[in-house]
């Protein structure tokens, strides 16, 4: 017998009808206005031509992603710590979400700032934001208006974004299976076929504690999606969908569908996630 859902403490559900997207990204920038970027940026990485570049597009709404990409290939301290990198946070979404460069991937780094345990109104305003990015790209095949730069796999980004914001694995897996579409069965499979669905980073919190809880919780959430997925993914969806590359891989899929944790580590694994949605953190100046 499966596991019992995950109580909605711990992981909330995924919105199907979530407000257009306009609705939903005007709601990201008003949410994340109040932070201000913090200068005097560290000279080894970044010299005035780089603050400068910044300080001429004042207005993040229309700045050019060459107005601060930069921020997201040094550690963010460099740049001002998370204060910086929460400022430009609604514009990076539309134009850096999806670049190819970046490494850490850019949900990587909003989980390495502490993303769990950030204020409500930010992360409800992001998971309505993911949700609504979901179903507009399982659904339709519309990025709109996330910019796309190289190749790359779109659906399993926004299904990290989507876990990463706490949202509940099973719930995102069955409606990708329910949705049909090539693109939702082919992201129920990329999950499982991933080495890692949440791209692991140094955590970015000045206090070892805080590192160490991150580090744990984000290894939770790896484990619990696994598990979460592997009920949704069923003989039919890989064998008769033909979403599998071959017979032989489905099969091994299946063979590993028995549950990933066991109730103990469930428990211990929902533990850690509630602890690092519940830590003190700082987002504001470093």
């Amino acid at each position: 017998m499966r596991n019992a859902p995950l109580p909605p403490a711990v992981f909330l559900p995924f919105d199907r009808s979530p407000p257009d997207m306009q609705t939903c990204l005007g709601r990201v920038y008003d949410v994340f206005s109040h932070h201000a970027i913090v200068w005097n940026w560290c000279p080894q990485c970044f010299g005035p031509a780089w603050e400068q570049r910044m300080h001429a597009h004042p207005d993040i709404r229309t700045a050019p992603r060459s107005a601060f990409e930069m921020i997201y290939f040094e550690h963010p301290d460099c740049s001002g710590g998370a204060a910086t990198f929460l400022h430009w946070l609604p514009r990076g979404l539309e134009l850096s979400f999806f670049d190819h460069r970046l490494t850490p991937d850019f949900t990587a780094q909003m989980f390495r700032l502490g993303l769990l345990a950030w204020p409500e109104d930010e992360t409800a305003a992001l998971r309505q934001f993911f949700c609504r990015a979901a179903v507009n790209w399982f659904t339709h095949g519309d990025h709109a208006p996330l910019e796309i730069t190289g190749a790359q796999n779109v659906g399993l980004r926004l299904a990290g974004g989507l876990l990463a914001l706490g949202i509940e694995a099973g719930a995102i897996g069955t409606w990708l299976a329910e949705s049909g579409t090539p693109a939702a069965r082919r992201t129920l499979l990329d999950v499982l076929r991933t080495e890692q669905i949440l791209e692991a980073s140094y955590i970015a919190l000045a206090d070892p504690e805080l590192k160490t809880l991150f580090d744990e919780a984000r290894a939770a959430l790896e484990r619990c999606t696994r598990d979460a997925f592997h009920t949704c993914v069923t003989r039919a969806l890989l064998t008769q969908e033909w979403q599998a590359d071959t017979i032989r891989e489905a099969e091994l899929l299946i063979g590993t569908s028995d549950p990933i944790q066991s109730s103990a580590q469930r428990a211990a694994d929902e533990a850690a996630i509630a602890k690092a949605m519940a830590a003190d953190i700082k987002t504001g100046a470093s």
